[in-house]
């Protein structure tokens, strides 16, 4: 009887403890999967965060690359700055995609990140700002090439009018002829000259000339050339020429006067040289000292 009161307690003990192990290995179960769904879940979240932070770096890195690709004259000084931020994303790019992301990890990483994109949000106000000030340059600089556009044809069109004005008074203060006659005469004992139309009988030829009056011509001393050309179109004289700016006349005489800017009148004579004048035409043409013609006349000897 105590035999089988000890095998029934023994067989009780045995049933609780294979009742309490049963319980242990059914709770280190519980927990197993408890914390493998927990790790799992932990590892898939993870695994999300890493491609989102691979994902952020990757637009800022393509944001550096287009400001790099649209560089120009104004963004040089950011160029540095630029490919530097860019090459550092790169290692955080290459650093998640080859190690496995740590919740610590994570939260580093993230904070580096938060730094890039407030140290691009400086640089795009920094980059902004001289961009302005380029675009306003651009702007006074397009408005001053306007402005001097503007002057230059003002100052070509001053130019034009102050060259016809100088023209205009160079003309208007050119001195004109208002007479101008060829004569023969014949000088008696006595002095006095008589008109002669007989080559054998003049002893010179006059030639007389009225200066119109001129207000606004210079007062001055004025040389004036007389050409005389005798039958056969034979200038008399001793074959003296004049040039003046690529104009060369061949000339009698030369008259030289004061002017006044009143009309004066002025004669000159021609020896004969020895012989009798040629029987003929005589032409005179009368120049000024820039060997512009001023008149001619003629007249004529039998």
């Amino acid at each position: 009887m105590t035999d089988n009161k000890t095998e029934k307690k023994n067989n009780n003990i045995a049933i609780a403890a294979i009742i309490v192990l049963a319980v242990g290995l059914l709770g280190l179960s519980i927990y197993t999967y408890t914390n493998y769904t927990k790790n799992k879940e932990s590892e898939i979240e993870l695994t999300f965060k890493n491609d989102s932070l691979i994902n952020e770096f990757t637009e800022l890195s393509e944001y550096y690359t287009e400001r790099l690709e649209e560089s120009d004259s104004t963004s040089r000084e950011f160029e540095g700055r630029w490919r530097d931020a860019q090459s550092e994303i790169s290692l955080y790019i290459d650093s998640l995609q080859l190690y496995k992301l740590t919740a610590s990890r994570y939260y580093s990483t993230r904070k580096k990140l938060k730094q890039h994109e407030q140290e691009l949000e400086e640089l795009q106000k920094e980059y902004q700002a001289l961009r302005a000030k380029y675009d306003t340059l651009q702007n006074v600089n397009a408005n001053l090439n306007t402005t001097l556009g503007t002057l230059n044809k003002l100052s070509d069109s001053l130019k034009t009018i102050n060259s016809a004005q100088k023209d205009r008074l160079a003309l208007g203060s050119a001195l004109t002829l208002s007479d101008l006659t060829i004569d023969a005469v014949k000088v008696r004992k006595s002095g006095k000259m008589i008109s002669t139309d007989k080559a054998r009988r003049a002893d010179r030829i006059k030639v007389c000339f009225t200066v119109s009056p001129n207000k606004i011509a210079e007062e001055g001393d004025k040389t004036f050339f007389i050409k005389v050309e005798g039958p056969g179109s034979t200038v008399l004289g001793d074959d003296t020429s004049a040039m003046v700016e690529g104009k060369e006349i061949t000339y009698t005489k030369t008259s030289e006067f004061f002017y006044e800017k009143n009309a004066l009148d002025v004669c000159e004579y021609i020896q004969k040289s020895g012989d009798d004048f040629a029987k003929g035409k005589y032409v005179i043409t009368l120049y000024n000292d820039q060997l512009d013609e001023l008149g001619k006349s003629s007249f004529s000897l039998k």
